[in-house]
C-alpha cells in the first residue's frame, strides 16, 4: 500500500515499476494491484496534458515502450496466456485483501506510433535508446511470433480486443513487412478476427447491451469500437497499395457480409453533435467510416476499380507508401495497458 502511495507522487517511480512487470510479469513478487496503481498514475499524468506534453512524457521513458511491445507480443499458449492473465489481474497480498483497490476504467485515445525508427543517441545505454530504433526493437520476437502475441489478446474477452487491432494496423503501415505477414495464412488478424470483432459489436448494439448505458452511450461505445476495426483495413491499404485490394477481392465472400452491415449501420446512425458522439475516435467521424466502408466495398466489388479513387475516398490526396502522421506519441501501447 506504500509503495501504490508513492506512485501517485512520482510518475517517474510508476513508469520504472510498470516496465519492471511488464518485463517478467511471471517472476515478478510485485502484487497486481501495483501494477495497476501505476498504470492509473501514469494515465493521470497524461490524461489531461496536451497532446505535445503525452508525446514528451513516453518519449521519456522508452523502457517501457520496450517492455509493453515485448509482453504484447509474446508468443504463448493458450495455457501460458491465461496464467499470464491471472498473474496480472488477481491480487494475493494481505493488504488487497483487506480492501477493494477496485480496476481503472480511465480510457484513454489511440494515438499513433512514430512516423520513423529512432535515430541512436551517444551517452545513453541500449534501454535509454529513443524506441523504435529499428525493426528489431519495434517487433523484438520477430514478425512471425509477434502476430501470434497479437493474436492472442484478439482472441481473448478484455475489453479492449479493436484496439489491438488498430494496434496491429499502425504495426503493419509503420513496418511493411509486418503489413505483408498479415496477408499471408492463417489470415486472422486481416480477416477472420476483426470481422468477428466487428460482428460482435453489432450484435451487441442491435441486443441493446450493455444495459447499463443510455443508447446514446451505447451508440458512442459501438461505433468506436467497430471504426478502430474499419481503421485496420485503412493502414493495411496504406501499407500494401499495391497488394492489398487484390487480396481484398480474392476473400470477397468473407469481407462483403460484414462490409456491407457496417455500412449500413453507420448510414443510419443518429449522432447528435451536443452529446459529443460526432467524433467517435481520434479525428475520425461517424462520416469518415462511413467513406472508409464505401471505399472497401469499392475495392472488394468493381474488378476495375482505379486504386487511386478508392484512397481519394478515404479522405487521401493519393496513394502513398510512406507514413505520414503527425508527430503524435506512441501511446498506442499504454492504451491496451490503460484497460487491462
Amino acid at each position: 500500500m506504500a509503495m501504490r502511495a508513492a506512485l501517485h507522487d512520482d510518475v517517474n517511480a510508476a513508469f520504472k515499476l510498470a516496465a519492471m512487470i511488464l518485463r517478467e510479469p511471471l517472476n515478478s513478487k510485485i502484487c497486481a494491484s501495483d501494477f495497476r496503481a501505476a498504470m492509473e498514475c501514469i494515465n493521470e499524468a497524461c490524461g489531461d496534458a496536451s497532446q505535445a506534453t503525452k508525446t514528451k512524457i513516453a518519449k521519456s521513458h522508452p523502457q517501457l515502450m520496450r517492455a509493453a511491445i515485448r509482453f504484447l507480443t509474446l508468443k504463448q499458449t493458450a495455457e501460458e496466456h491465461g496464467t499470464l492473465i491471472q498473474q496480472l489481474t488477481k491480487c494475493r497480498c494481505l493488504a488487497c485483501r483487506m480492501c477493494n483497490t477496485g480496476r481503472p476504467q480511465e480510457e484513454a485515445d489511440a494515438e499513433y506510433l512514430q512516423p520513423s525508427f529512432e535515430a541512436r543517441r551517444r551517452a545513453k545505454s541500449s534501454n535509454a535508446q529513443p524506441w523504435p530504433q529499428d525493426p528489431e526493437d519495434l517487433l523484438p520476437y520477430g514478425i512471425q511470433d509477434s502476430a501470434e502475441g497479437l493474436a492472442l489478446w484478439v482472441a481473448g474477452e478484455y475489453g479492449f480486443e479493436s484496439q489491438i487491432l488498430q494496434l496491429v494496423g499502425k504495426l503493419g503501415h509503420f513496418h511493411r513487412p509486418f503489413a505483408r505477414e498479415l496477408l499471408r495464412a492463417p489470415l486472422k488478424l486481416s480477416i477472420t478476427m476483426p470481422l468477428r470483432q466487428a460482428e460482435y459489436w453489432m450484435n451487441l448494439h442491435s441486443a441493446g447491451k450493455p444495459y447499463h448505458l443510455s443508447p446514446a452511450d451505447r451508440t458512442k461505445l459501438f461505433a468506436r469500437h467497430v471504426s478502430l476495426v474499419i481503421t485496420l483495413f485503412q493502414h493495411l491499404l496504406l501499407a500494401e497499395p499495391e497488394t492489398f485490394p487484390g487480396f481484398l477481392r480474392s476473400h470477397r465472400l468473407l469481407y462483403l457480409p460484414t462490409l456491407k452491415r457496417v455500412a449500413d449501420y453507420f448510414s443510419a446512425l443518429s449522432l447528435p453533435e451536443d452529446d459529443g458522439l460526432e467524433c467517435v475516435v481520434q479525428e475520425i467521424s461517424v462520416r469518415d467510416v462511413g467513406l472508409m466502408v464505401s471505399a472497401l466495398l469499392g475495392i472488394v466489388e468493381p474488378p476495375d476499380l482505379d486504386l487511386r479513387e478508392g484512397a481519394r475516398q478515404f479522405g487521401l490526396s493519393g496513394v502513398s507508401t510512406e507514413v505520414t502522421y503527425p508527430e503524435h506519441a506512441y501511446n498506442m501501447i499504454l492504451v491496451v495497458l490503460f484497460e487491462m
